[in-house]
């Protein structure tokens, strides 16, 4: 006895649809990437994300609107060159801290990202 076209149909929409299904979220993805299997953040992803992302040349503004569309903030230091962008990516376990220097809105350098452990009390 053969299945019917409309059965068979059917089988494969539903083999389809479970497969679709189970496709991770793009979010799922990036936190694989960015996460190591111990659920920390990997410092040198985020380093090389963030300077994908902002490479030398590219507008601080825009390396500071980054920051502060999550709550951050980009700061200048005494020299009026070095600022300091921060901020949390984990409420009160991991902040992000990017050292870089600057002329006339341009990133000339992005010494270092840090990855800090931070608590809250």
């Amino acid at each position: 006895m053969r299945p019917s076209a409309a059965a068979l149909s059917t089988l494969l929409w539903l083999v389809g649809l479970g497969a679709f299904a189970a496709s991770p979220t793009p979010e799922q993805v990036a936190h694989r990437i960015l996460y190591d299997a111990n659920g920390r953040p990997t410092a040198a992803v985020f380093d090389a994300a963030l300077r994908a992302k902002f490479p030398v040349g590219s507008s601080l503004s825009g390396l500071a609107d980054f920051f502060r569309e999550f709550g951050g903030f980009c700061a200048s230091r005494n020299d009026g060159v070095t600022f300091r962008c921060e901020v949390d990516i984990e409420t009160c376990s991991f902040t992000i801290i990017a050292r870089v220097e600057a002329t006339d809105d341009v990133i000339a350098k992005l010494h270092h990202l840090q990855l800090a452990q931070k608590t809250c009390d």
